[in-house]
């Protein structure tokens, strides 16, 4: 779908329970394979700060940990069973990064103005890379060519995202 950034995974729970939905897959895109570790929960996280997203492991690459905050959340009362209602009521980002070389292959750093935003999700498409996606404000990639692209998802404290793609060489 144009409107999601990546595939979306909806979970509908009450508010005073908690849940954790773990699972190991593998996939390739096509090569190389990536064995990943998923959490999906709301579980306080090991300091017992507040939680509520995706834990990704990669379990080829020394269990490497990405984290994905939950988004484009939803609220509703069963009780007197309202509709569903955003938690994002006013989405107004605009991503937009820049590319540039770096020792190890290219840098890709978000410029997305904007002091409320929580995380940066990076996927690459149509090349080798060496990771399925990265995350961070900015980050080094190595990929086999440049003639992919490269897509920036925000994502506000609000839950709120907006992704951006761009050709990875300009």
């Amino acid at each position: 779908m144009e409107t999601d950034p990546f595939a979306i995974f909806n979970i509908e729970h009450f508010v005073c329970d908690t849940f954790k939905i773990d699972f190991i897959y593998r996939f390739g895109k096509p090569s190389p394979q990536f064995e990943m570790e998923v959490q999906y929960t709301n579980e306080p996280n090991v300091t017992g700060a507040p939680f509520n997203g995706a834990i990704f492991t990669n379990l080829e690459q020394n269990e490497k940990t990405s984290i994905v905050p939950a988004f484009d959340c939803s609220k509703r009362n069963l009780c007197t069973e309202s509709e569903f209602k955003n938690l994002c009521e006013e989405n107004t980002l605009k991503p937009d990064f820049t590319i540039t070389l770096s020792n190890i292959g290219l840098r890709l750093e978000s410029t997305t103005p904007g002091s409320d935003l929580r995380a940066w999700i990076w996927d690459i498409f149509e090349t080798v890379t060496s990771e399925p996606f990265y995350t961070g404000v900015k980050t080094d990639i190595q990929v086999e060519d440049t003639s992919g692209s490269a897509r920036l998802t925000v994502i506000s404290n609000r839950g709120c995202f907006a992704f951006k793609d761009k050709p990875l060489k300009g």
